[in-house]
């Protein structure tokens, strides 16, 4: 009918509700497929009345092995510099999969020996400042990557301030 896409018996949203492009061409199922369950790992797992994937028999189960996005990776190698009252703490990006999301940072700040964390900050770079900071005083910093999908575990970096 008008404005349909053809299928081969399924099709991924976004979350945003978006139709998931990169999904379109994906895998064409030769009958009605009924039932999808999404594993742990982002894996979808479908079954029905399909023998076959893309021409493989696969007997009314099947698993989807392609990269299916996900929430990002935690970040990687944290590090700090240090200027005069302030430190800029900076940390490779996720080691996941390529996601058509755009990964944003979130980070905050601690005394190490307080359990009280600053409000997240959100950023897409992979680096950020923290001003006001006391020469000698030790701070615990922690950083998450996010997406339209979710956010990665937390990382936590502690530093001493240096100057």
């Amino acid at each position: 009918g008008s404005g349909s896409l053809g299928r081969g018996w399924i099709g991924r949203f976004s979350p945003s509700g978006a139709l998931d492009a990169g999904f379109a061409n994906g895998p064409r199922f030769d009958n009605d497929v009924y039932s999808l369950a999404i594993q742990p790992s982002g894996r979808i797992v479908v079954g029905g009345y399909c023998t076959a994937i893309d021409g493989i028999a696969s007997g009314h189960i099947t698993r989807l092995l392609g990269d299916i996005p996900g929430a990002p990776g935690p970040v990687r190698a944290v590090s700090a510099s240090f200027s005069k009252k302030r430190a800029t703490v900076r940390w490779l990006a996720p080691d996941s999969p390529p996601t058509p999301y755009t990964v944003t940072y979130l980070s905050r700040i601690s005394k190490a020996n307080s359990s009280k964390y600053g409000a997240w900050k959100s950023q897409i770079a992979a680096a950020t400042t923290f001003p006001g900071l006391k020469k000698g005083a030790k701070y615990r910093v922690q950083i998450r990557a996010a997406d339209d999908v979710g956010s990665s575990a937390t990382v936590t970096f502690t530093f001493r301030q240096k100057r």
